[in-house]
């Protein structure tokens, strides 16, 4: 992996083999509900979706004081665990959809 730097963080490049990347764009394309539109998105997801067990399992990241995620992210707490909270942008995504869901069965209530 060869290391790249922008302002707020390092980034890497990943080499995938050939034929991983063949076999991984054959899933994406045989699940496209699943959303993903690269190799690399997919491999974000994973690895973002065990970020938690990889915080607890590795007492060295307990410096990272915040991991924002898509969705949510993990606050370090003063007893050394972190807390998951929704990030604001997704929590007022959600108001907003509950929101027209209420909007829409009002007005069809009153029709």
């Amino acid at each position: 992996m060869s290391k790249k730097a922008r302002k707020d963080y390092d980034y890497y490049t990943l080499n995938i083999p050939n034929e991983l990347r063949i076999l991984f764009e054959a899933f994406i394309n045989q699940n496209p509900n699943l959303g993903f539109k690269s190799v690399s998105q997919y491999l974000l997801h994973v690895i973002q979706g065990k970020a938690e067990k990889i915080i607890r399992d590795n007492p060295g990241l307990r410096k990272i004081e915040k991991l924002r995620l898509p969705t949510h992210s993990y606050i370090l707490e003063e007893n050394g665990s972190y807390k998951k909270v929704l990030n604001k942008e997704k929590l007022l995504e959600k108001i907003e959809h509950m929101w027209d869901e209420e909007s829409s069965r009002e007005e069809s209530n009153s029709n």
